[in-house]
């Protein structure tokens, strides 16, 4: 019985680690409003939670936590 040599495969690159974040947002107006925000940032995980809320206001982030990550 021949046996094949096993396959030689490239490890697959890792992916870039995201930040995933739910965000605690108020209004100028003091309208409250929570959001998750995504990003490959900090700073694009917050401009993502701040564009899911309710349009007709500012939203500006108050707080948030890590929903994703070691």
């Amino acid at each position: 019985m021949i046996l094949a040599a096993p396959e030689h495969r490239e490890p697959t690159p890792a992916l870039p680690p995201q930040v995933v974040l739910m965000v605690d947002l108020v209004s100028p107006e003091g309208r409250t409003w929570w959001a998750v925000g995504v990003g490959d940032t900090l700073a694009e995980a917050l401009s993502f939670a701040c564009d899911s809320c309710p349009t007709g206001t500012s939203w500006e982030p108050t707080r948030w936590n890590d929903l994703y990550g070691d």
